[in-house]
C-alpha cells in the first residue's frame, strides 16, 4: 500500500532516532496491515514508556554511543580478514552493546540483546575496559618478545636500521596473523551481532515514538473490526501552524459510519477534517499512536484519498484525469475483495455541475456495494444530500453572531469549523457570497454577485 499524500511526511519528519540503525529502520518503515502487529507496535511504545528500569534520557544517553558495524559486521561474515580500525569498531560495539545490556536489566523480551562479552574479552584480553583496539603482547608471546627486542636496540642504539627493520617486519606479520586468528574465532559471533544491530534500531526507533506521543499528544488507538470513531481528532501540522500564529486548533468529535459525505461551505474545514482523518489512518496503521484524545479505528488492506489539483499536477494529469485515476484504484481494491478505505475530497468538481453530482453518488453506491469498505466523501453539491443510506455531517460554518458583533478579524475567527451530523431537510450551506465579503472582495463586484443570485442574467429568479 502507497503512501497517501495526508501530511505523513511532516510527522515522519519529527520522528528524531538517535542511532543510524534507528534511522534505517525508520526509512522502511510500511504500512501494517495485520491488527496483531499494530498491536504489538503498541505494546513495544508502552513497554518502552513504562516497563524499563532507566529513564528515557538515560537511554537515549546510551544509544548515542553506539556506532553502526552492519559494513564490518558483513565482511566478518563474508571471510574477511579485519583490520585494526573494523576491530575497534566491534570493540566499541560491544563494550556499549553490553553496558545498555545492564542498563535494560529484565526488560521485555523483544529488547533483550544477545550476550557480546565473550566478543568484548576477545577484544580486550586485558580487561583494560577501554574502546581503542591494540593488538596487546598477550596474544602472543613471539610478538611481545619481538617489540622487546626493538625498544631495546633502539634505546641502546647497538643495532643497525637494517636489523631494526627486519624486526618490524616480522612484527607486522605476526600482527596479520594475529588479526587473521581474531577474525576467524569473531566469525561466530556475526549473527549475534547481527541481531544486536537490529534490536538497536528497532530499541531506537521505538524510543523516538515514545518521545514523539508526548511532543505531539498523541494516543493509543483501539482497533475494532468495524467501528470508527474519534473524539478529539487534531491535525498536527496544521495544529502547529495556527500556533505560531497565536490560534488555536478545534479538535474534531465523530463516530463515522460506512457510508459518510461532509458538505460545508468553501473554507470551512471539509479537506482539513478529512485530511485529518487519513493522517491517523495513516499512522495508525504504521504503528503509531494517533492526534486525537480517544480513537477507535479499523484496520484496512487498501487506503485511497484524493486531495484534489496538488496530487494531479504531480502526476501531469488534469485535475479530473488525477481524480478518476484515483477512482479506478479503488474500484481495483474494491474488485479484488480487499476491506477498503476511500476518501475523496469533493469528488466529481472538476467535471460541469450536471455530471459531477452523478459521480458523486455513483462513486458512493459502488464503492460500498460490498460489506468491507468505508466510503467517507466530501461535496458542495446540494444533491449530496440525495444520496441514500449515507450519514451526513456538515461543518458548521459561519458563526453569524461573531460576523454581527465583531468586525476586521482573521476569517478562521468566524468560521466554526466543528462537525454536526445532519439529515436531508437542512438546506445546503451557502456561504460564498459572505465569505468572499469578509476576504475583502471589491463591494461593487460582491453587489454584481448578489444581483444575479437574485435575478440572473435573463432576469428569471434562481435558487435563493
Amino acid at each position: 500500500m502507497k503512501l497517501p499524500d495526508c501530511g505523513i511526511d511532516y510527522v515522519l519528519s519529527l520522528v528524531e532516532t538517535i542511532t543510524p540503525m534507528g534511522r534505517k529502520r525508520l526509512r522502511e518503515l510500511d504500512i501494517i496491515t495485520d491488527p496483531a502487529t499494530i498491536e504489538r507496535e503498541f505494546d513495544r511504545q508502552e513497554d518502552v514508556a513504562y516497563r524499563l528500569p532507566i529513564s528515557c534520557e538515560r537511554l537515549g544517553a546510551s544509544l548515542s554511543k553506539i556506532r553502526d558495524i552492519w559494513g564490518t559486521n558483513e565482511r566478518l561474515q563474508s571471510g574477511a580478514s579485519l583490520e585494526d580500525v573494523e576491530l575497534f569498531e566491534i570493540k566499541s560495539f560491544s563494550i556499549w552493546s553490553e553496558k545498555l545490556r545492564a542498563l535494560l536489566g529484565e526488560c521485555p523480551e523483544w529488547m533483550r540483546l544477545p550476550d557480546l562479552s565473550d566478543v568484548v574479552e576477545m577484544l580486550d584480553p586485558e580487561g583494560t575496559g577501554l574502546e581503542g583496539f591494540y593488538i596487546c603482547d598477550s596474544y602472543d608471546g613471539e610478538l611481545a618478545s619481538v617489540r622487546e627486542r626493538v625498544y631495546r636496540f633502539q634505546r641502546e642504539k647497538t643495532a643497525g636500521t637494517k636489523e631494526i627493520e627486519e624486526l618490524l617486519a616480522e612484527g607486522r606479520e605476526i600482527e596479520s596473523r594475529i588479526k587473521t586468528e581474531l577474525s576467524a574465532n569473531l566469525r561466530p559471533f556475526a549473527l549475534r551481532i547481527s541481531g544486536t544491530l537490529s534490536k538497536i534500531g528497532e530499541l531506537d526507533f521505538t524510543l523516538a515514538k515514545v518521545i514523539l506521543n508526548d511532543r505531539l499528544s498523541l494516543v493509543r488507538p483501539y482497533i475494532s473490526e468495524s467501528d470508527f470513531e474519534f473524539f478529539g481528532l487534531f491535525n498536527p501540522e496544521v495544529a502547529s501552524s495556527l500556533q505560531r500564529s497565536g490560534k488555536d486548533f478545534k479538535p474534531y468529535a465523530v463516530r463515522l459510519d460506512r457510508r459518510v459525505l461532509v458538505i460545508g461551505g468553501n473554507m470551512t474545514g471539509k479537506s482539513v477534517f478529512l485530511r485529518s482523518v487519513v493522517l491517523a489512518q495513516t499512522m495508525f496503521q504504521m504503528g503509531f499512536f494517533v492526534p486525537a484524545d480517544t480513537a477507535t479505528m479499523t484496520v484496512y488492506e487498501s487506503l485511497v484519498y484524493y486531495s484534489g489539483d496538488k496530487q494531479s499536477f504531480e502526476s501531469g494529469l488534469s485535475s479530473f484525469a488525477g481524480e478518476m485515476e484515483f477512482l479506478q484504484e479503488a474500484i481495483e481494491s474494491l474488485r479484488s475483495g480487499e476491506k477498503g478505505l476511500f476518501v475523496f475530497d469533493e469528488i466529481g468538481r472538476s467535471t460541469n455541475p450536471v455530471e459531477g453530482p452523478a459521480f458523486l453518488i455513483a462513486a458512493m453506491e459502488y464503492l460500498t456495494s460490498g460489506d468491507r469498505c468505508r466510503v467517507i466523501l466530501s461535496s458542495h453539491y446540494e444533491e449530496a444530500l440525495t444520496v441514500e443510506g449515507a450519514q451526513l455531517l456538515m461543518v458548521r460554518g459561519l458563526d453569524r453572531e461573531r460576523i454581527s458583533s465583531e468586525r476586521n478579524r482573521d476569517i478562521s475567527y468566524y468560521i466554526d469549523h466543528s462537525l454536526v451530523e445532519i439529515d436531508k431537510s437542512v438546506q445546503f450551506p451557502r456561504e460564498g457570497v459572505e465569505i468572499a465579503r469578509l476576504l475583502g472582495i471589491d463591494g461593487e463586484f460582491i453587489d454584481l454577485v448578489e444581483r444575479r443570485l437574485l435575478g440572473g442574467k435573463d432576469g428569471k429568479q434562481t435558487k435563493p
